[in-house]
């Protein structure tokens, strides 16, 4: 018993981390967003200062998603689950979904200057065309991916108790070509390169590179990683870095390099992972075990209203009014700001009765 409590502890731990470093991203992507907007740039100019600090935030910060999805997939392939189970957990991330978008569609209406268009007609009406029609933001598709995993969930959990390591490691391979190279590889083919060439390589889905840090995570809980944390940074390191280099340099591409499912992401988001995983058990015995596991288990409500928080706090403080040499302690400034004040809003949300099941 003491051993499962304490593989609780460092994965909330681990998400704790994680959600951190998914506030940075969105904090970060709004400066980043605003600095090459056209109108801006045509405004103000290309401010390439606060686009490379903003550049290396979004870099230092996409590890967050592949831990939360490592994460998952270690705790939840672990376990079998009946079908009833599954239905269950996909109707409450759908009512997670849907209070998600109604969050946001109120905020929208708030901070819009004609706030007077907030009713509940207008909220019931966006949230549900956002549900059917995919039009709502973009840090939506996380839940989205989640429902879909967990439609998957007991076809992975036969698959991984059926193979052996070797299988399951040429699983992760396929998975990482077909998710990872060929997209980059798409990125730099030049244009002049026959459209047949390039209609070849394009039979990918990144929703199966998100499968694959599913798969990862239990990976790791089931075989290990026996590689040196120098080793493992130094990887890390040159993941993330070549990814943002390569967006330094091509500023049109918008984030491309730093999708996700590309190799340079990958890598670190491992390297991360891995690294942050053996910290977290460091930490499982110490003072801040306590403060660090309590936000571990309010992610998902987090990540749900942490949008919001920002989209109310950037009316009144207007982030992208900057001194473009401030982003570097400006976002992860505004980060933990927005990080504490939504998880206060979550701690009172869960004193509601039912609330706690879908926040």
């Amino acid at each position: 018993m003491k051993e499962q409590q304490s593989r609780i502890y460092y994965f909330d731990i681990m998400k704790a981390f994680a959600i951190l470093a998914v506030v940075i991203t969105h904090v970060a992507g709004s400066s980043w967003y605003h600095i090459v907007d056209v109108e801006n740039v045509a405004a103000k100019g290309f401010d390439k200062v606060g686009f490379i600090a903003s550049t290396i935030w979004l870099g230092l910060a996409k590890c967050g998603v592949p831990i939360f999805l490592m994460t998952s997939g270690a705790l939840l392939l672990q376990k079998s689950y009946s079908i009833k189970q599954i239905y269950k957990r996909i109707g409450l991330l759908a009512v997670s979904l849907v209070i998600m978008l109604m969050v946001y569609e109120i905020t929208v209406l708030l901070c819009d200057a004609e706030s007077s268009q907030l009713s509940v007609i207008n909220v019931l009406r966006n949230t549900m065309t956002d549900l059917l029609l995919g039009t709502g933001p973009t840090y939506s598709w996380y839940l989205y991916t989640l429902i879909g995993i967990y439609i998957i969930l007991p076809i992975l959990k036969v698959y991984v108790d059926a193979v052996n390591e070797q299988i399951y490691r040429y699983t992760l391979l396929i998975i990482w070509i077909v998710s990872s190279v060929i997209p980059f590889v798409m990125l730099i083919i030049p244009a002049d390169i026959s459209m047949s060439v390039k209609m070849l390589l394009m039979g990918t889905n990144s929703f199966s590179g998100f499968v694959g840090y599913f798969l990862l995570g239990y990976y790791f809980e089931k075989y290990g990683l026996r590689l040196p944390e120098r080793i493992l940074a130094i990887l890390g390191v040159l993941g993330i870095g070549i990814a943002t280099y390569l967006v330094v340099m091509n500023p049109g591409t918008m984030e491309d390099y730093m999708r996700y499912y590309m190799p340079g992401v990958v890598i670190y988001g491992v390297a991360m992972y891995v690294l942050i995983r053996r910290l977290a058990q460091r930490l499982q015995d110490t003072k801040i075990c306590g403060v660090l596991s309590d936000l571990g288990t309010k992610t998902l409500g987090i990540y749900m209203l942490h949008m919001p928080v920002v989209m109310v706090l950037d009316k009144y403080i207007d982030l992208n009014n900057y001194c473009t040499v401030n982003l570097i302690w400006e976002v992860p400034a505004f980060s933990f700001a927005v990080l504490i004040i939504t998880y206060i809003i979550v701690c009172i949300m869960r004193l509601i009765p039912g609330v706690q099941r879908v926040v």
